[in-house]
């Protein structure tokens, strides 16, 4: 009897070690999804510049602050202004293509924009210590 009731307080332990696993990931999860919508809210305010300084310095080093405004600035005035946003995914990952391993969540936003109604927006966020989430990477199409 002994051996079972053993097994069963570690099969306990590993149970409540396993919630607190998914509790944890739920509470980063929430804090990345917030800071990533902050992030998304210099965009849709053409606050471009902000939103390069406040990226990641994976993605600062992929594109200069210059190259970055020009280039959201062109996309987004071609979407007019935002209409609607809602999330669809956001996955775990230690990998994202062509950038260094890490703690990644990857969410997925389905977008509505004046001039462009069927817009997928994907934003990388990438652990980089304590609480703190960057942007990774950022694609809209």
């Amino acid at each position: 009897m002994k051996p079972f009731f053993l097994l069963s307080i570690a099969l306990l332990l590993s149970a409540r070690a396993a919630l607190a696993d998914d509790g944890e990931l739920e509470s980063a999860q929430e804090l990345a999804q917030e800071l990533a919508l902050s992030w998304l809210t210099l965009t849709d305010n053409g606050q471009f510049d902000s939103s390069w300084n406040g990226a990641s310095t994976f993605f600062q080093a992929a594109i200069s602050e210059s190259a970055w405004v020009s280039s959201l600035s062109a996309a987004r005035s071609s979407f007019g202004g935002l209409k609607s946003r809602k999330i669809i995914a956001s996955t775990f990952s230690k990998t994202l293509p062509r950038a260094p391993n890490g703690t990644y969540i990857v969410f997925q936003f389905d977008t509505a924009f004046e001039k462009q109604v069927s817009t997928r927006e994907t934003l990388a966020m990438i652990k980089v210590g304590g609480d703190v989430w960057r942007v990774a990477a950022y694609i809209i199409n």
